[in-house]
C-alpha cells in the first residue's frame, strides 16, 4: 500500500515537473492574464515539492525504523513488514 502510494506519487511528480516546464513559458506574449496564471503555476508547484519531500522524508524514515527492527533481531513479524511496504 504504502509502496504504490510512493510510485503514484513519483509519476505524479514527472507530471508537474513537465507542465510546470511547460508553463514557464514558450515564447508566448506576456499579459495580465498570463501573468496570473504563471504565478498560480508557480505557487501550485512549490505546494507540490513540499508534498514530495514531505513524502521522501516520511518513506526514509519508516524504511530507517524497519532496518533498525530487522538488525534488533526478530522482533519484526512479517505482518510488520508488510505494514511498511
Amino acid at each position: 500500500m504504502l509502496q504504490e502510494f510512493h510510485e503514484d506519487l513519483a509519476v505524479k511528480n514527472k507530471e508537474m515537473e513537465r507542465l510546470a516546464a511547460a508553463s514557464a513559458g514558450a515564447g508566448r506574449p506576456l499579459s495580465r492574464d498570463t501573468d496570473a496564471v504563471g504565478a498560480r503555476v508557480v505557487i501550485l508547484h512549490n505546494k507540490w515539492r513540499i508534498v514530495w519531500r514531505l513524502s521522501a522524508e516520511r518513506k526514509k524514515l519508516l524504511q530507517d525504523t524497519l532496518d533498525h527492527l530487522l538488525e534488533v533481531g526478530g522482533r519484526c513479524t512479517k505482518d510488520t513488514v508488510i505494514l511498511f511496504n
